[in-house]
């Protein structure tokens, strides 16, 4: 209405605005250095499935990992972790005959949250109370499921008990202030290692973060959508882009059951590029696809 001029930024635009781009539907602008020379951060795979087997994995962590947040904790440099899951554990299940709580409006497993002793629907809002045994066999063996944010917090002040711990997700910064006063403590140092999840990929920008874990690539690489591949790239290469944004050399290790994907190494060197060509290949191959 007003031929207003828009300008779109981003290290991991969509597909669609990268297309409009190289048809020359939208003006492009690449940037190939960080702001202030910063070095790209580096970026390693720590492999859960061998840690695993070697007997090496601890709450989650390979040893990669927590001999990385040791080094930092005795440089006095800050860490962040990501786990692109809020509360204690997915879900809860019957050990004895697999029941799993879900929401009755639905249909999808409720999160456990242990800090307030509810199960909650991360979609419609819906909570409910935790039963003391299971509707459907009776037992009282009710135990949680995989890793949220709010267990990693758990997890890592027990590996790192000197470490000073917080968690960044939307139950921690519901309040008014939460989520501006989480930042201020970080960026003072009151903070040694931050958990979060989405919230803490982008837009933060402190010059003591020298590392970043991702907890499980997989989970992320594995979502069924089909967008999963750009999604996962996106985030991954976001996230590490909070390492390392001034003189000090950044580092991120990701952690995997498989190492050997493709998509890491795309991550590994910022290859936008070559992940855009591959998943244009498949789109156009699957479109002419006879029916």
């Amino acid at each position: 209405m007003h031929q207003a001029k828009s300008l779109l930024g981003s290290a991991t635009p969509s597909f669609e605005s990268y297309f409009h781009a190289r048809k020359e539907k939208y003006g492009y602008v690449f940037l190939g250095t960080r702001y202030g020379n910063a070095q790209l951060p580096q970026v390693e795979l720590a492999d859960i499935l061998r840690d695993k087997k070697r007997n090496l994995l601890k709450q989650g962590f390979t040893a990669r990992l927590r001999e990385a947040i040791q080094q930092r904790l005795e440089r006095q440099e800050q860490v962040l972790l990501f786990q692109n899951r809020r509360g204690y554990a997915p879900y809860l299940s019957c050990d004895a005959c697999g029941w799993v709580p879900e929401c009755v409006q639905c249909d999808v497993n409720l999160t456990y949250h242990q800090a307030i002793a509810s199960l909650n629907c991360h979609y419609c809002g819906f909570k409910d109370g935790l039963p003391a045994q299971c509707p459907a066999c009776g037992s009282a063996k009710l135990s949680p499921v995989g890793l949220g944010t709010e267990r990693l917090e758990e997890d890592v002040s027990l590996l790192f008990p000197e470490a000073r711990v917080a968690r960044m997700d939307l139950d921690t910064t519901r309040s008014k202030y939460g989520f501006q006063q989480l930042l201020e403590e970080f960026a003072a140092g009151h903070i040694d290692i931050l958990v979060g999840t989405q919230m803490i990929t982008k837009g933060l920008d402190f010059e003591r973060v020298t590392l970043v874990g991702v907890m499980d690539a997989d989970r992320i690489l594995n979502f069924p959508d089909f967008r999963s591949s750009e999604r996962a790239f996106s985030q991954l290469l976001q996230v590490g882009g909070r390492a390392g944004r001034r003189e000090k050399a950044g580092e991120v290790i990701i952690q995997t059951r498989r190492p050997d994907h493709p998509l890491f190494q795309w991550v590994i060197g910022s290859d936008y590029h070559a992940l855009y060509l591959e998943d244009m290949r498949i789109a156009k191959s699957i479109c002419t696809r006879p029916l």
